[in-house]
């Protein structure tokens, strides 16, 4: 009786070491993949990027869905591009099916308009080795944080709005509506 004990309890712990393996190691392989996105669409590489999103993509603000597959995305991209997005992650939290990050966003808007990086809490999703789903949302002081950025915002809108007659909604999170913006932007800080 005792050596079946003693057989049975080396199974239980391999089964224990193995499942913790197991997890650890899928936690490692999420890690990786987060980081390569992050440094893929640091680089630019859209061939890259896109390829290490699951073919059902979605994007969500909290509960609100802003991007709502791989197409909505790559205009997103475009976006960035045209702003020089630069994006740096904190990994906070991560298990086997998503890595939590404190994000933070650099672009040529917020340098031009003298506003400190935009941050925010990311989840990150992940499904059969692809990022499924990002729900970004707000972190512990985000509203303090966010407030003075959106205190110089309004004073660029409100300039652009006198003075053009444009509204937010008239620049598209696309190509396009980044170029358009970006001259704007320069033209307010040459006043």
């Amino acid at each position: 009786m005792y050596e079946s004990d003693v057989h049975q309890m080396k199974k239980t712990y391999l089964l224990i070491f193995s499942c913790f393996l197991f997890f650890g190691s899928n936690s490692q392989t999420n890690h990786q993949l987060v980081n390569e996105f992050i440094e893929s669409y640091n680089d630019k590489d859209s061939l890259r990027t896109f390829n290490l999103l699951h073919d059902d993509f979605i994007e969500l603000w909290e509960k609100d869905t802003v991007i709502n597959n791989k197409t909505d995305y790559s205009k997103n991209y475009a976006w960035g591009k045209v702003m020089n997005d630069l994006e740096v992650i904190e990994i906070i939290k991560m298990d086997s099916n998503f890595v939590e990050t404190i994000s933070t966003y650099y672009s040529d808007r917020d340098r031009l308009l003298d506003i400190s990086p935009y941050k925010s809490k990311r989840v990150y999703e992940l499904k059969n080795g692809k990022i499924l789903k990002v729900t970004g949302g707000k972190f512990d002081g985000y509203e303090e944080y966010d407030s003075p950025r959106r205190e110089k915002y309004a004073a660029f809108f409100t300039w652009l709005s006198k003075n053009h007659n444009l509204e937010p909604s008239d620049f598209a999170f696309d190509k396009n509506g980044a170029e358009k913006l970006k001259k704007k932007i320069i033209e307010y800080t040459r006043k």
